[in-house]
């Protein structure tokens, strides 16, 4: 029998202001205090329509005994209108929860006489009215619940087994790489990353610390598929982060299931420029192509890719650092390698909701697009991004600057959806069409 079904009528008041459900027929003490182990069991994700958050469970009995139900998938109902969403679950999952009344923004909580998981989506409440177990927290903006009533998906991030050791070294310049297992390499020798801002000590709340160091992700095709080429995905974040696990892993995995092997590029962020990134990108391609036979491809056949922010990077890259273009013609300590020899042209551009541009402020100068000598690019977006008419003016420009252009427009669609949207095929035959011709 459900929550729903067990309510009272003299006790629906209460219901409208609480967590969840009332009753009272638990066991065991209650706490007005947060409890004070609230170390991480593992990652979860939780996706609301086109919205993917990231959060934990606890390390404790009942959190453990959630994570044996997922995945998940599961509709939601309105206990507290204004508060708290709730999903029902098929069984109870603990006997003796450890309860407590108070909460936090994003809370977990499960409430064992449903059973069912509330997520506080408000933090308007002093308490909760019922006593609940808090197995868990979702990060980021959990206010996307303020009249969302559609399923939601639970899932455990899985923690990935640690690489085998590089042969060689662990950079680019000196590793050897092994094509069929994911593997991370540093992109600069260290002290010799090419770089005019001096970030020494992280001052402004910065993503990566000081000592970060840019770094190339392979992804590569599964055994018994057949290599179509190379594609380089720089993930987005308005260049203050790095949406990796929405635009980057689940992107890569993808394309190297379609035939192509796949590289996620960890590029500088702020405070450094926007050049800075662009040259992570290009000593990426200069990598992939130095290395072609090792992975089975034609070394013509190299695509980049973006989304926002990342596509931004691309676009940068392409313009301006391209080629056999010098890192030190940024930055004249730089010492160059053998690396720099190798071209960092690209054979097609993907501009997932990005444009050709900076940060908010797509180009239309057809000037400098044709002097770029652009590869064929493919444009993706959403026509709920509040960038959509960017999108479409920087396709036109680059059109007239004589760049082949392709566009695929997602009706409905807002900005972020990552590899969702069913774009990767219609990319896909893009590519396999741009690599037939070289």
């Amino acid at each position: 029998m459900t929550i729903r079904k067990i309510l009272s009528v003299a006790l629906c008041t209460a219901l409208l202001t609480s967590l969840t459900a009332c009753g009272g027929n638990s066991s065991g003490p209650v706490s007005h205090e947060t409890p004070e182990s609230q170390e991480t069991l593992t990652e979860i994700t939780l996706t609301a329509g086109e919205t993917v958050l990231s959060g934990v469970l606890f390390d404790n009995e009942t959190a453990r005994a959630f994570a044996e139900l997922l995945p998940l998938d599961a509709p939601l109902w309105d206990p507290a209108p204004g508060y708290a969403r709730a999903f029902d679950l098929p069984r109870r999952i603990t006997d003796a929860p450890v309860r407590t009344r108070a909460y936090e923004l994003g809370s977990l909580a499960y409430w064992d006489e449903g059973p069912s998981i509330a997520i506080i989506y408000n933090d308007n409440r002093e308490e909760t009215v019922v006593p609940v177990t808090a197995i868990g927290r979702l990060d980021g903006d959990v206010s996307i619940f303020f009249g969302y009533d559609q399923p939601v998906h639970i899932e455990e991030v899985k923690a990935e087994e640690a690489p085998p050791p590089a042969r060689g070294g662990d950079t680019v310049l000196t590793a050897l790489p092994d094509p069929r297992i994911r593997q991370t390499f540093y992109l600069w020798e260290e002290g010799n990353a090419p770089a005019v801002t001096e970030y020494t000590v992280n001052s402004g709340g910065y993503f990566d610390e000081p000592d970060f160091r840019p770094t190339i992700t392979s992804f590569p095709v599964p055994e018994g598929t057949s290599v179509k080429g190379a594609v380089l995905v720089c993930a987005g974040g308005a260049f203050q982060f790095r949406s990796d696990e929405n635009e980057g892993t689940p992107v890569a995995e993808a394309l190297a299931k379609l035939g192509y092997q796949a590289f996620v590029v960890d590029y500088r962020l702020r405070p450094y420029t926007q050049q800075e990134g662009a040259l992570d990108l290009a000593r990426a391609v200069r990598f992939v192509r130095k290395n072609a036979d090792l992975y089975g491809i034609n070394p013509k056949d190299i695509a980049v890719m973006g989304f926002s922010a990342g596509g931004i990077l691309a676009g940068e890259m392409l313009l301006h650092w391209d080629g056999t273009v010098s890192p030190a013609a940024l930055d004249s300590s730089y010492l160059p390698d053998e690396l720099d020899a190798v071209s960092a042209d690209a054979a097609a551009d993907g501009m997932i909701y990005s444009f050709y541009g900076r940060p908010s402020v797509g180009t239309t100068d057809v000037e400098l697009l044709r002097s770029g000598e652009l590869p064929p690019t493919f444009y993706c977006y959403g026509t709920e991004d509040p960038f959509y008419r960017q999108f479409l003016a920087n396709a036109s420009a680059a059109e007239e600057a004589g760049v082949t252009v392709q566009r695929l427009q997602l009706d409905g669609m807002p900005h972020g959806f990552g590899s969702r949207g069913d774009w990767l095929e219609e990319y896909d035959r893009f590519l396999t069409d741009v690599f037939s011709e070289k």
